[in-house]
């Protein structure tokens, strides 16, 4: 026996066993017939619809596929020029700038350079504040200050 919504025989046996005990006789004589239709009409349904699916897979395979392959193919194609034309457009510019910079590279880089310094610092080194007894130039003397007796 094929298997009903993954139920093997025996199982389906059982159901049935259980299903007549608790409905009685007539109730379940009248609930076998309405599956029975329920699961004919399903078939039918199933099996319109995989016939309808086929003739529509046909259909797409003939000649609307192709067309549609066709149309990605050119659009590929063009998307390929156009990443070549502007790879040309940026090359060109780069190029230019490239031309720009050597010809006023002795503007641009003498207009940036700081201007030299011939002048000698005038600030004496500062002493450490070890060597100044704890004290350094310009700086208060430091504050003992008693801990607080709390």
């Amino acid at each position: 026996m094929d298997t009903f919504f993954n139920i093997g025989g025996w199982e389906l046996l059982v159901i049935l066993l259980i299903a007549g005990i608790v409905m009685g006789p007539k109730r379940i004589r009248d609930i076998a017939h309405w599956l029975g239709k329920t699961s004919v009409q399903l078939r039918q349904i199933s099996q319109s619809f995989m016939r309808q699916l086929n003739a529509e897979l046909d259909a797409v395979d003939s000649g609307e596929m192709r067309a549609a392959m066709q149309d990605v193919k050119d659009l590929q194609r063009q998307m390929q020029e156009l990443r070549q034309e502007m790879a040309g457009v940026v090359m060109g510019t780069v190029d230019s700038g490239r031309d720009a910079l050597r010809e006023g590279h002795t503007v641009v880089e003498n207009s940036i350079a700081p201007p030299a310094n011939d002048r000698q610092p005038t600030t004496k080194p500062r002493t450490p504040i070890a060597a100044n007894n704890g004290r350094s130039n310009g700086l208060p003397k430091l504050v003992e200050v008693p801990d607080d007796p709390e």
